[in-house]
């Protein structure tokens, strides 16, 4: 019993573009590169259709276009993953394989054997250019689609190297231009399930980098991208349980910009904005990246910094703070001064739990702006708190 290769054919070209649709419709909720895998998956579908159909009198052309339809097709694949991994790559990586292909079939147009070695040569080249875009950014939550993904496209290395033993099965018979029904059969069937490896794959790992937004903008703020006032509660417990098992000390700061409504009511709240992602910038740069840095409403952030117990050392970090804000803030044409007055509290002297220990940062950050702009105050307790705390 032989496959019916046109109803083969019929049916992966049914089923190259179900998936396409499906993946289109995935593209709605999230579009970071999944239309162009749609598309490139039409196009490979397409491509081998048209290499599989028509008579002798239009084969130069029907080779031509089924063959620049391919190398299309993957140069789409590797461009969709630069934008899903929001690779920096430049663009022409994945389409001057595609030129050159262009220039190789209309040169081997009359040279059946040398069209599909030179021709196999590059689009093997293209696929490994995919396979390298696909684990250029290894994440953890984007990695359970890239093993379907990397076999559906070392299935589709095997064929096209596959391809190349035929024709050198063929050598001396250039009358041959295509397999026999039953290669033709099992081209397609082969071809078939790598769309679906590659189809599955790619969904899943546009699932998974959706479901990574969706925590991502559950614990992070959206304007600054900075961890949230529930990231920084779940962390300064964590450090709590830590400095008391270890007897270690940390520091908390409290910053609020100064000046910050008047930017506001004088230039808008867009130029607010900018400002408080600017802010965010030059806070990561000034601090250590064990530190955490919070937004925790308007123009109010908190430092977390690790194994810190020395005043000194807390107004140290705080002056780092403010040398990183002391430049203005350039926006269009205005120049924008916006620094910041700090409240510090350490543990364990200004507080064993996280209530107290934020309540005071947060009373020394009030009474360093009451003080004047660009300032800095530690907590020290009201002299009654100190007296009963001392027993008088």
């Amino acid at each position: 019993m032989t496959a019916h290769v046109p109803t083969l054919a019929l049916s992966f070209l049914l089923i190259s573009l179900t998936l396409a649709a499906v993946l289109l419709f995935a593209a709605h909720h999230q579009a970071a590169g999944i239309r162009l895998w749609a598309v490139a998956l039409a196009a490979y579908a397409l491509s081998l259709i048209i290499g599989g159909i028509g008579g002798p009198e239009s084969l130069a052309v029907r080779i031509y276009a089924a063959n620049m339809l391919l190398s299309g097709s993957y140069a789409l694949l590797g461009q969709g993953l630069m934008q899903f991994h929001a690779n920096p790559a430049r663009r022409w990586l994945v389409w001057l394989p595609v030129a050159l292909a262009g220039v190789v079939f209309a040169l081997t147009a009359d040279n059946f054997a040398l069209r599909v070695v030179l021709g196999s040569l590059l689009l093997i080249g293209q696929i490994l250019l995919a396979l390298h875009l696909l684990n250029a950014k290894q994440t953890g939550d984007v990695g359970r689609g890239r093993p379907l993904i990397a076999t559906g496209l070392l299935a589709l290395v095997a064929i096209i190297l596959w391809r190349m033993w035929e024709v050198a099965n063929q050598a001396g018979h250039p009358e041959l231009s295509g397999p026999a029904a039953l290669t033709e059969a099992i081209h397609l069937g082969g071809a078939m399930v790598t769309v679906i490896l590659i189809t599955v794959g790619l969904l899943i790992m546009n699932n998974e980098r959706a479901r990574s937004t969706l925590r991502h903008l559950a614990l992070h703020d959206a304007l600054t991208d900075l961890p949230n006032r529930s990231v920084f509660d779940s962390h300064l417990a964590a450090e709590l349980a830590t400095a008391k098992r270890n007897k270690e000390g940390f520091g908390l700061l409290f910053l609020d910009l100064d000046g910050f409504k008047e930017v506001n009511d004088r230039y808008g709240h867009g130029f607010g904005d900018a400002v408080l992602k600017q802010v965010a910038g030059r806070l990561r740069t000034a601090l250590r990246q064990s530190d955490l840095i919070a937004r925790i409403g308007g123009d109010e952030f908190v430092v977390l910094r690790r194994r810190v117990s020395l005043r000194d050392d807390a107004e140290r970090v705080a002056g780092k703070i403010h040398a990183a804000l002391e430049t203005p803030f350039e926006l269009d044409t205005h120049r924008i001064a916006c620094g910041a007055s700090i409240g510090i509290a350490l543990y364990p002297q200004h507080g064993e739990d996280a209530v107290a220990l934020v309540a005071h940062a947060d009373q020394a950050m009030y009474r360093a702006k009451s003080r004047g702009l660009g300032r800095t105050e530690v907590f020290h307790a009201p002299r009654a708190e100190q007296a009963a705390g001392n027993g008088l």
